[in-house]
């Protein structure tokens, strides 16, 4: 993980995700991923790196760059809730788009911007 991250979360966070990303390339392991534990470990590491640094991305897409793109958490964000609708999961995807809404702010940009 990036050197000024401060959770230890992170790590278990990312390879979580990574196992589901990978699931989607090779069906055998499908069946090991688990693509909400690997949600909720990525919402646990960006609360706790937060209480160590407040202003850490704020909005989604400071994610990404928090981590200079290293691991594509906003593509894995895109397939989990994929992988939520192909299921069609309703409960789980509300779920988690609460929990995404309640974890970042959305401002509305501006042409202009």
């Amino acid at each position: 993980m990036d050197k000024e991250l401060k959770s230890k979360k992170w790590d278990d966070a990312v390879k979580k995700m990574q196992a589901c990303h990978l699931s989607l390339l090779n069906p055998e392991d499908a069946k090991s991923a688990d693509w909400k534990e690997a949600f909720n470990a990525l919402v646990k590491a960006i609360k706790e790196e937060r209480s160590y640094n407040p202003a850490f991305a704020p909005e989604l897409s400071d994610l990404d760059e928090a981590t200079e793109n290293t691991y594509g958490f906003y593509d894995i964000l895109e397939e989990y809730f994929d992988f939520l609708e192909e299921k069609e999961d309703w409960d789980d995807v509300i779920d988690s788009a609460e929990e995404m809404i309640s974890l970042f702010k959305w401002e509305k940009k501006l042409p202009s911007e």
